[in-house]
């Protein structure tokens, strides 16, 4: 990734699923849409029929940030290291801007399941394997070179960055700091042993499904003008057991009491830990001289970049 006044580094991924600086990849795509003109037909009689249409639709393979690790047994991407898609074509553009899938927030699943080879409902799929394959997607239609409007944190300068998408690297879990908090692998998530309550928690990480849960659940509490649970919707999602206490009841108790310490270490371990395409980066503001570390910011351009 190269940017002006700014270097590529490994710093903390994103916390929770799927919500950027610029916002939702769906939102982006949903403004976007609505200025693109329409398309004009070509010239007639431009070519014969047979040779428009003799070449074949080119795929490429995207390594997965899980490597199929944790998926279950009979899940079509179950120890598959990589996966192959096809590269955007004007079908995929009509999906995206679509405004009825804009409206139900699925256009952005559909161009992917558009694009996969294999037979696989995106709502299956880790979070962080759609992340990567949606970026490569991407690459597929646009290119990889991505300008950005950044908003410093600080002072809030405007300042114009490029990202280049093919420099993401999928992340892998910090070894050093799984065997600090004793965490244990295993095949939906880990276990971790929280510091306060000593209490030992299967985590499994969260799913496109899981995704569409939450964001329902923030939905329909801000609809409902209830207080914001955010973190604790998401740990009652993350974990499968307590000390192999699998109720649901004790589990949401315990989300809600849980002491902050054992709170932290828990939200530090899955930004640490869960499979993901590793976006982050440092940048220095050239108004302010502060740095600060941050993820690439979804916006408009992503999907309908303007040249």
């Amino acid at each position: 990734m190269s940017s002006r006044n700014m270097d590529r580094t490994t710093g903390l991924p994103k916390d929770g699923p799927d919500v950027k600086d610029g916002g939702s990849a769906e939102a982006a795509v949903a403004a976007a849409a609505a200025a693109v003109p329409p398309t004009p037909g070509p010239p007639a009689g431009a070519g014969g029929a047979s040779s428009l249409l003799n070449f074949a639709r080119p795929t490429q393979w995207v390594p997965l940030p899980s490597k199929g690790q944790y998926y279950p047994q009979g899940h079509p991407w179950h120890n598959k290291e990589q996966v192959e898609i096809k590269f955007m074509t004007a079908k995929e553009e009509d999906i995206l801007a679509s405004r009825s899938l804009l409206q139900k927030g699925i256009a952005i699943d559909r161009m992917l399941q558009s694009v996969f080879v294999d037979r696989v409902d995106t709502k299956s799929l880790l979070v962080g394997d759609k992340n990567a394959l949606m970026v490569a997607a991407r690459v597929t239609g646009y290119g990889s070179k991505y300008p950005v409007s950044y908003k410093c944190p600080h002072c809030g300068t405007q300042a114009e960055l490029e990202f280049d998408l093919d420099t993401f690297e999928n992340k892998t879990a910090d070894e050093d700091w799984c065997q600090k908090h004793n965490v244990r692998m295993n095949s939906n998530g880990y276990f971790i042993t929280l510091p306060k309550t000593k209490v030992t928690a299967n985590i499994r990480f969260l799913t496109g499904l899981d995704e569409e849960k939450l964001d329902k659940l923030a939905a329909n509490k801000k609809k409902a003008k209830l207080g914001e649970s955010k973190m604790i919707d998401q740990f009652r999602l993350m974990i499968v057991d307590l000390n192999g206490e699998t109720d649901r009841g004790i589990i949401s108790q315990f989300c809600e009491n849980m002491p902050a310490g054992d709170s932290r270490v828990l939200r530090k371990s899955f930004m640490e830990i869960r499979p993901d395409l590793d976006t982050s980066f440092n940048f220095v503001c050239q108004e302010c001289y502060q740095e600060s570390e941050g993820d690439m910011p979804i916006t408009a351009q992503f999907f309908w970049p303007d040249d």
